[in-house]
């Protein structure tokens, strides 16, 4: 089964799977893992250095955009080590601009609710000096 089509499963419209297949790509070293529910996290992101692979899993049963936002927030993290290595701040500035940028172009591209929007971007308002 292509990755495509296990990304339906997950995510509730052909431009999301198009917008996380592409991001994906554009790390070949990555790998996304959906996993049975845990009970502290959502998703993580790890990095297995002797194969030189990322990996992020999220729990299978999260809603459509909640699996989204978890999956934009794990892959900051890969973005963020790629660019700063291991000596960062979990969700440090740097973090946080690779956050902003994507969950931005998410919001461009109409892929939460309205009612969603407006949350997301209230909180990007309070944080919008990760912008630039």
């Amino acid at each position: 089964m292509e990755e495509k089509d296990i990304l339906i499963k997950y995510l509730n419209s052909s431009t999301a799977v198009s917008f996380v297949h592409q991001l994906l790509t554009k790390v070949p070293n990555a790998c996304l893992r959906v996993v049975k529910p845990r009970i502290t996290k959502y998703g993580t992101m790890s990095y297995n250095s002797s194969k030189d692979l990322y990996t992020i899993s999220i729990n299978n049963n999260l809603n459509p955009y909640f699996f989204l936002f978890v999956f934009l927030h794990e892959y900051a993290h890969i973005l963020t080590h790629k660019e700063k290595g291991n000596n960062i701040r979990p969700h440090g500035i740097a973090w946080q601009k690779h956050f902003f940028n994507l969950i931005t172009k998410a919001i461009g591209l109409e892929l939460f609710t309205s009612q969603q929007r407006v949350v997301i971007e209230q909180e990007l308002l309070k944080s919008n000096k990760y912008s630039s």
